[in-house]
C-alpha cells in the first residue's frame, strides 16, 4: 500500500506542512494559516496530493508549540473528504 507521510508543525499563526512519499522524497511543502479555513485548505491539499500520486494511506505526525495544536487533531479526524486514505495520527 502506497503511503503519504505528513508532518505538521502547528504554531499560533500558521501550520507548516511537509509531505513525503514512503521512499523519503519530498512531494510538497506548504504553509496554511492556523484558522478554520487554513485547516480546510490543509485537508484539501493532502487529499489532492494523495490522489495525484495514487497514494492509498496517509500517516500524519503533528508537533505543536504550547497548546496551539489541541484542536488540530480533532478537526482532522472528522474530515470525511479523506477517509478513503485511511488517515492515521501520531502526536
Amino acid at each position: 500500500m502506497s503511503k503519504l507521510f505528513v508532518g505538521i508543525d502547528v504554531d499560533l499563526r500558521k501550520n507548516t506542512v511537509h509531505c513525503m512519499a514512503a521512499d523519503g522524497n519530498t512531494l510538497q511543502k506548504f504553509k496554511v494559516p492556523n484558522t478554520f479555513d487554513g485547516s480546510l485548505a490543509l485537508v484539501d491539499n493532502i487529499v489532492e496530493l494523495s490522489a495525484r500520486h495514487s497514494l492509498q494511506e496517509v500517516i500524519l505526525g503533528i508537533k505543536a508549540t504550547s497548546n496551539y495544536g489541541y484542536y488540530r487533531p480533532r478537526f482532522l479526524r472528522i474530515q470525511k473528504s479523506w477517509l478513503r486514505f485511511q488517515p492515521k495520527f501520531t502526536f
